[in-house]
């Protein structure tokens, strides 16, 4: 029996979520088709072994040679409907889009609607979390994840 602990006691980025289950099995051919089908025509996946304090791990580096920082939920919610990712995945991306949004109304004194997402709203933010989202989904379809919280 295989289990995994992901204990983020000091956060934790999509691009780490994505490199961590990437190293843990997740099969790079179907996180890389998942990302591409979001159709973002600038946007790359580069994916590499490296080392960080002596530790070998996999780093996941969305490259976009244009980004566009200012989308508001309305336009990222478009953007993963119309990608060919799992209903699942579009859930759990969407949901984090919305939870972030309502955080940064609540913080400008704002509703959701009127909010521009800046750094999150950029395309490697958009692919961080959607790769999380979709890893997170192949997981638990397959028996490895039991429980989010």
């Amino acid at each position: 029996m295989k289990i995994a602990y992901f204990d983020c006691f000091a956060g934790a980025g999509g691009d780490m979520i994505a490199a961590s289950m990437l190293d843990a099995g997740l099969d790079e051919k179907f996180l890389t088709g998942q990302i591409a089908s979001l159709r973002i025509k600038s946007l790359k996946i580069k994916i590499q072994s490296t080392s960080r304090a002596g530790i070998r791990c996999l780093s996941f580096e969305p490259i976009a040679s244009q980004q566009h920082h200012h989308r508001n939920l309305k336009e990222i919610t478009q953007i993963i409907n119309r990608s060919r990712i799992g209903e699942a995945a579009k859930e759990t991306a969407i949901k984090i889009f919305e939870k972030l949004a309502k955080a940064e109304a609540k913080i400008h004194g704002k509703k959701t609607s009127e909010i521009h997402f800046h750094e999150i709203g950029a395309v490697d933010s958009i692919a961080d979390i959607v790769a999380a989202a979709a890893g997170y989904q192949f997981f638990k379809s397959v028996g490895f994840i039991h429980s989010f919280s």
